[in-house]
């Protein structure tokens, strides 16, 4: 979305390049999804750290009271750093020894493969572990709106007799149950949601699912998605009467936590008017999309008035690279953008820049990374 005109007046006061991160329109989205999640008893919000590793936005995230995914290593020591009360873990970079070092430290991770858990077992007899588990959607659900389900490369089959024969072996105690489908829509997150639980039926010292994220299909209409949270909270209820167990609910966005906040302010460094080989305007800027949005489907927002009415124009960046293009799909397809006749000097904000930016950020060139700004009403524009 556009950016608020009380936001618009710091993108000209800061240097360039550079990410500007709406806290206050953070805030809101917290208080959001908190509001719809709260049906859902025992529930918890998570950010997926690895859309930001910027530890100012990190440090904003603890302190509201948020837990955090990690994936690696590095990214424990970043949440622990910044503060994270609750920390989860998954992802195939867990080595055996890191899973005992986690495990003295109180977090369980959570295993991605049936040969992970074995070395996560191997010696480890009545060890506390969690279950990434591949959800096998059904073909009536399984729609152009999945990224990941059935398909995933990430995950196991709780009901494999090689699972089985692992935790029977080692005595192993399941604690924890986690899937991530990409972007879902409310009729998968009821049917994921349902799946864990018949599986923590299995599992009795299971105490959590982890839903994942996956939140802007789902989020594509939020009564939608509020009746899929109240629906959940039904479901969770009756396994509570049925089982006599507490289970934690967590979901843990990241893009669709992030993303609208973040903001990267360019200056036109480069202007032809009418390029004789795309037969349109091209616009250079300081930064590169190459470099920092190769996800990135942005709107461009001209802070400077510019003149005429918007043509579309594409919009290069500033490596030497053919085509480091913004808005290029995964495809290589460019996109232009509506802008108005722009020259040397002028400012364009590219919106929807607030997860992923950094954390897929690389140096070609070694072309210096942007600078980072925490914008809130009360305070303007600070340095991170």
């Amino acid at each position: 979305m556009p950016p608020a005109e009380e936001i618009r007046e710091s993108f000209r006061e800061v240097e360039t390049p550079s990410l500007v991160y709406d806290f206050d329109g953070l805030d809101r989205t917290i208080t959001i999804l908190r509001r719809d999640m709260s049906t859902v008893e025992n529930s918890r919000l998570n950010l997926a750290l690895k859309a930001t590793h910027t530890p100012g936005v990190l440090r904003h995230l603890a302190d509201a009271g948020l837990g955090a995914d990690v994936a690696s290593m590095g990214e424990y020591q970043l949440a622990r750093q910044a503060g994270f009360a609750v920390v989860t873990a998954t992802g195939p970079s867990f080595t055996a020894a890191e899973f005992r070092r986690l495990a003295k430290e109180g977090t369980i991770v959570d295993a991605s493969s049936v040969d992970q858990l074995g070395a996560f077992l191997d010696g480890r007899e009545g060890a506390d572990v969690g279950l990434r588990v591949r959800v096998p959607l059904p073909d009536s659900i399984d729609d152009r709106y999945t990224t990941f389900g059935t398909h995933s490369r990430f995950g196991v089959d709780p009901t494999s007799t090689r699972v089985g024969d692992l935790i029977d072996r080692t005595g192993a105690r399941v604690r924890r149950l986690h899937t991530h489908t990409g972007q879902m829509t409310p009729a998968h997150l009821v049917y994921k949601t349902r799946y864990l639980l018949a599986v923590a039926r299995h599992f009795e010292h299971v105490d959590s699912i982890d839903l994942g994220g996956g939140f802007f299909s789902l989020y594509l209409s939020r009564p939608a998605a509020v009746a899929a949270w109240d629906q959940i909270g039904r479901d969770v209820a009756s396994f509570r009467e049925e089982t006599g167990r507490m289970i934690e609910v967590i979901a843990e966005p990241g893009g669709a936590l992030l993303a609208a906040h973040g903001y990267l302010v360019t200056t036109v460094t480069a202007v032809e008017p009418e390029h004789p080989g795309f037969r349109s305007p091209v616009v250079g800027v300081d930064a590169s999309a190459w470099n920092l949005a190769p996800w990135h489907k942005p709107r461009a927002v001209p802070i400077s008035s510019g003149a005429g009415e918007p043509a579309p124009t594409l919009i290069v960046g500033n490596t030497l690279y053919e085509n480091d293009f913004f808005g290029t799909d995964t495809r290589g397809r460019r996109r232009a953008f509506p802008l108005p006749e722009m020259s040397v000097g002028d400012r364009i904000v590219f919106t929807a820049s607030g997860a992923y930016t950094m954390t897929n950020a690389r140096m070609f060139n070694r072309i210096p990374l942007p600078s980072q700004y925490a914008w809130t009403s009360a305070g303007g524009a600070r340095a991170l």
